[in-house]
């Protein structure tokens, strides 16, 4: 005998530990399972409730009144309004948009520029005045060698202008 606790003091004190180490390992293993639960669990976007309380994918949730579902990007949007924007001429449609409503939503070809203001796409090179491109209708010029001089006008590189043609130069 020490300190007056017999040997079967101690097996009893000794069960007590044991059981609290058991019920310490349940609930750990309890958190733990719960933790993993929460992780399978599908997170429904924003502007969306699950109707279930675990979704497993995004046709467990449901959308606010006021939004609609965008099943390829799982996601609640807010519906397009009105009929849809067409581009102009020399432009496209931008990648990545659910809704076309306006010019900001086109995208001008290569070798064109938007004049927001018009809504238009325009060449981003333009051949001097008394020229013209010798490019199709459907490209732009993209240097003065893509424009041509009118009749009677010949072309100066440094000023990047049709100007007359002078019959007196001197030649080298």
């Amino acid at each position: 005998r020490h300190l007056g606790i017999g040997i079967g003091g101690m097996r009893a004190r000794g069960g007590v530990l044991a059981a609290l180490a058991v019920l310490a390992a349940l609930a750990a293993l309890a958190v733990e399972s719960a933790r993993a639960a929460a992780e399978e669990c599908f997170a429904c976007p924003d502007g969306a409730t699950a109707t279930r309380r675990c979704p497993a994918s995004f046709a467990h949730c449901a959308c606010d009144a006021d939004l609609e579902r965008d099943e390829r990007r799982e996601a609640c949007v807010t519906p397009c309004v009105g009929p849809e924007f067409e581009c102009p001429a020399n432009s496209r449609r931008r990648s990545g948009r659910r809704c076309f409503d306006s010019f900001a939503d086109c995208r001008c070809r290569k070798g064109f520029r938007k004049d927001r203001n018009r809504g238009l796409c325009e060449c981003k090179f333009e051949c001097p005045e008394r020229s013209i491109a010798l490019t199709s209708a459907d490209k732009c010029p993209t240097s003065l060698n893509d424009c041509e001089c009118l009749p009677g006008l010949e072309l100066d590189e440094r000023a990047g202008a049709c100007v007359p043609v002078r019959f007196n130069k001197i030649r080298n």
